[in-house]
């Protein structure tokens, strides 16, 4: 009986109680608390909100006037290419001054199937000089051509989606195996081929020069295992936390401890690259067991990267919302750390002439040598064209050269007739002797009629 006339004596107290008796009072409370809140964290706050905000605008500033770079494999890729692309391409790291402003630039390398074969593209952003790609593209494998397009989505919309992302599984100081006496990426493509008309596949790695803090934080991990401690990823403080055991200085007594550390210390001194690479496989939602097929085909690209695995190997992790994130190309917070050849040996042309469903190059084009003459007002130089590889530059034919046998070879379509047509208009435009034979007369009256002057015929 006292028990419940204390209960029933004692007043209902909280915030809710408050409110309900004197809410006049609980809202200058309140108003009170947020305002001395907002006094105390205001030092804390107007950082977090300045990061939040320049990182937008740095995300729509690299995703504002990007291009696709699509690349054409010349008929002869040279083995060693996307090593010299990303040693190049390295140049790209910034200051620390402009990476706080402006962030830092990423690329997109990216290989993309359908029914109609393997499209190799290189996300490029607008604030990457967009010259700049391409010439180290045609530098890295001569005979290679580049397109520009817009970067469209990598996945179809509609279509049932399963991708994953690989990360590296040990510490970013092991290195992953890149002595392969063949193509490593001839299992990724042969996983991809036989595509019907309603699935795809796309493979994208996103890659940008490795920052400061990256470089220290694997430098740390190298020099604890130089010094013989477990390379885990599990901070010490943590390990304490959870009864775990402390790693000790006993690394040295594994055989492979020394190979190990030249491994280590041979990855870190080149150029680094913090690197992003995603997998996806899409199957119409019309196709009976869509699911299964693009499940299916998701792993067989995944494990297509086994062929990477030495003292470092990638593992394979769940991606949800796949679309958006492969199509803007954003770029994550949790990367691997891969030198160059690493990277290159993921990122490259296919070598193998036989590659399945592979878009080529046709000819390779080459500057025009330093004498081959420049066709100009009465210099006696006859226009052929101009060269379109490197600066833009007129070719010509000298009038004496052009008086021996000249043999023109090409498709159909592709202008000889035009060539020939343009040849003879200038020689009649100086006032130079031109006859034609042709057996079918396809282009001598258009000719004729586009000459400047008279032009006699003679008929037989």
């Amino acid at each position: 009986m006292k028990v419940h006339n204390v209960l029933a004596a004692s007043p209902p107290s909280g915030p809710l109680a408050d409110f309900l008796t004197h809410p006049n009072s609980f809202w200058a409370h309140l108003s009170r608390g947020a305002s001395d809140w907002l006094g105390t964290y205001t030092p804390l706050l107007i950082p977090c909100v300045v990061v939040v905000v320049t990182g937008g605008s740095v995300l729509r500033h690299l995703v504002e006037n990007a291009r696709c770079v699509e690349i054409l494999a010349p008929p002869l890729v040279a083995p060693k290419g996307g090593e010299v692309l990303w040693a190049q391409l390295s140049g790209l790291l910034r200051p620390w001054w402009r990476r706080l402003s402006t962030g830092q630039p990423h690329l997109a390398f990216e290989y993309t199937w359908s029914h109609t074969g393997l499209r190799i593209s290189l996300w490029v952003p607008g604030t990457v000089p967009l010259g700049l790609v391409r010439r180290a593209v045609e530098a890295a494998w001569p005979g290679a051509h580049t397109r520009v397009t817009e970067p469209a989505p990598l996945l179809p919309p509609g279509h049932t989606v399963t991708a994953g992302r690989l990360r590296a599984a040990r510490p970013d100081v092991l290195p992953l195996r890149t002595d392969h006496s063949t193509d490593p990426l001839r299992a990724l493509f042969q996983a991809a081929t036989g595509m019907a008309e309603a699935e795809s596949a796309c493979v994208q790695i996103l890659a940008r020069p490795a920052t400061g803090s990256a470089l220290r934080r694997a430098r740390r991990q190298a020099r604890r295992l130089k010094a013989g401690h477990a390379p885990t990823r599990l901070p010490a403080l943590t390990a304490l936390l959870l009864h775990r055991p402390q790693p000790l200085a006993t690394g040295k007594q594994d055989p492979e401890h020394g190979t190990a550390v030249r491994q280590s210390a041979a990855k870190l001194s080149g150029s680094q690259w913090q690197c992003a690479l995603t997998y996806a496989a899409t199957c119409s939602i019309k196709r009976e067991r869509a699911g299964d097929v693009a499940r299916g085909r998701a792993h067989a690209l995944a494990s297509a990267f086994g062929l990477f695995a030495d003292r470092n190997y990638l593992t394979r992790t769940r991606l949800s919302h796949p679309e958006p994130r492969l199509s803007t190309r954003q770029f994550p917070s949790r990367t691997a750390l891969l030198s160059v050849p690493e990277l290159a040996a993921l990122a490259h042309l296919p070598s193998d002439t036989d590659a399945p469903v592979l878009r080529r190059a046709g000819a390779r084009s080459v500057l025009p040598p330093p004498q081959i003459p420049e066709p100009a007002p009465g210099n006696g130089v006859k226009p052929l064209g101009h060269s379109d590889t490197g600066a833009r530059r007129g070719v010509g034919l000298a009038v004496a050269d052009a008086r021996h046998h000249l043999h023109v070879m090409g498709a159909t379509g592709s202008g000889k007739s035009t060539l020939v047509a343009n040849l003879v208009l200038d020689d009649v435009r100086n006032h130079r002797g031109a006859s034609s034979s042709t057996p079918k007369a396809t282009w001598s009256p258009t000719c004729w009629i586009a000459s400047p002057t008279p032009v006699p015929t003679v008929s037989s």
